[in-house]
C-alpha cells in the first residue's frame, strides 16, 4: 500500500480507548460511581414517615412524653414521627412487633422497660429476646409510689400491711401489668412483711391510676408523675432516696421496708439497623431530650429528663434484667 493510500491516524488517538490498560480503568470508575452512588443514596434516611409504638395507654407519663418526644424527633429528622398506641402485656405487644419488623428504622418502639426486665421471666411465650432489640436512648426514669384515694382510711404504708395481715388476698392493689416493675415492688413487699394483696394487673400506668382513683382498687402501685395533683394520698415512693421534687414523701426503705423500684422508659428498635439509622435515631433522642421543649414538658409533667445513650441504656437494661430474675421467678402462678 503507497503512502497516498494508507489511512490517517486519527489526531485524537481513539484507537487507544480500547487498550487493555484502559479497559480496567473505565470499570473501575464505574464501580467508583456506582458506590458513591449507593453511599449518597443511604444517607438519606430518613425518607417516609416513622412510626413510634407506644407501648402503653393514653394518658400515662410515658405516653404524654412519649408524644412528646415524637413531635420533637419529627422535627429534628425533618419527617412525620407518628405515636400509635401499643399497650397490653406490659408492652411485650409493642415490643413483639418491633421485634417482628424490618431492621429499617421506619418502626420504633417507646416504653417502660418491663418488657426487657421482668417479662423474659414471666411469660416463656415471648415472640422476642433482648437479643432482637437495639437499645437506642433512655429518656427518664419513673419514680414509683403506692397511693391510695384521698378519702381513704388508710393513712400508712404499715396501714395497708396491716389492713393485708387481717384480710388475705382481700386488699385489691392495682399495678401496671403482670410483671411490671411497679408488680415486682408490691410482690417484694408482700415478701417482705409476710402478707398477700389480691393484685389487680391494668393496661398501663393511666388506666392504673384511673381504677385508683375511681376507687375500684384500695391502692395502687403508679408512677409519681401520673399520680400527682390528682385526689390521691401518697403513702411512699419506691427507693431509697426521697424525690428531690417532692421531698416530702417518704422512701420505703426510710420506713423499714428495703425496696428500690424505679420503671426505666426510653427508645428501642429492632436490632440490626443500619449504622446511619441507629447513630441519627440515638442522636436526635439525644439533642431532643435536651432541648428547652422537651425540658418544659417534661417539667410541666414533673419528671425529670434522665438520658442514658445506648451503650448505658443496654447495660442498665441488662443489670437490671438480672436484678430483678429472683424475685420475678419466685412470683405465685396466679400472679
Amino acid at each position: 500500500m503507497s503512502a497516498a493510500t494508507r489511512p490517517l491516524a486519527s489526531p485524537y488517538r481513539n484507537d487507544l480507548m480500547e487498550t487493555p490498560v484502559n479497559i480496567p480503568i473505565r470499570t473501575g470508575l464505574a464501580v467508583l460511581l456506582g458506590l458513591l452512588a449507593a453511599a449518597a443514596r443511604a444517607e438519606t434516611y430518613p425518607t417516609r414517615p416513622i412510626q413510634f409504638l407506644i407501648g402503653t395507654s393514653v394518658g400515662g407519663i410515658a405516653d404524654t412524653l412519649g408524644r412528646a418526644l415524637a413531635d420533637g424527633l419529627s422535627k429534628k429528622l425533618g419527617t412525620p414521627v407518628l405515636p400509635i398506641n401499643r399497650d397490653g402485656a406490659n408492652g411485650a405487644i409493642a415490643a413483639g412487633q418491633i421485634a417482628s419488623g424490618r431492621p429499617d428504622g421506619y418502626t420504633v418502639g417507646f416504653q417502660p422497660a418491663g418488657a426487657f426486665v421482668s417479662q423474659p421471666y414471666l411469660n416463656k411465650n415471648l415472640t422476642y429476646t433482648n437479643a432482637d432489640i437495639d437499645f437506642l436512648c433512655q429518656v427518664f426514669e419513673l419514680a414509683l409510689v403506692l397511693a391510695v384515694p384521698a378519702d381513704s382510711p388508710i393513712k400508712s404504708v404499715q396501714e395497708l400491711v396491716e389492713a393485708a395481715r387481717k384480710r388475705p388476698g382481700a386488699v385489691n392493689v392495682g399495678h401496671s401489668g403482670l410483671g411490671s416493675i411497679p408488680q415486682v415492688g408490691l410482690t417484694q413487699l408482700e415478701k417482705i412483711t409476710s402478707i398477700r394483696f389480691n393484685q389487680v394487673p391494668f393496661r398501663g400506668d393511666g388506666d392504673t391510676t384511673n381504677n385508683l382513683l375511681g376507687r375500684h382498687v384500695d391502692a395502687g402501685a403508679v408512677g409519681l408523675t401520673t399520680v400527682t395533683g390528682k385526689p390521691a394520698r401518697i403513702l411512699a415512693v419506691f427507693s431509697d432516696k426521697r424525690v428531690p421534687t417532692q421531698p416530702d414523701i417518704p422512701t420505703m426503705t426510710e420506713l423499714g421496708f428495703p425496696i428500690v423500684a424505679a420503671g426505666m422508659v426510653g427508645m428501642y428498635a429492632r436490632k440490626g439497623l443500619p449504622a446511619e439509622a441507629r447513630d441519627k435515631l440515638a442522636g436526635a433522642c439525644k439533642d431532643v431530650t435536651a432541648s428547652e421543649e422537651f425540658v418544659r414538658a417534661s417539667a410541666r409533667a414533673n419528671q425529670p429528663v434522665s438520658h442514658l445513650g445506648p451503650d448505658q441504656w443496654a447495660a442498665r437494661i441488662a443489670a437490671d434484667s438480672l436484678q430483678n430474675k429472683a424475685v420475678i421467678e419466685a412470683l405465685p402462678p396466679s400472679r
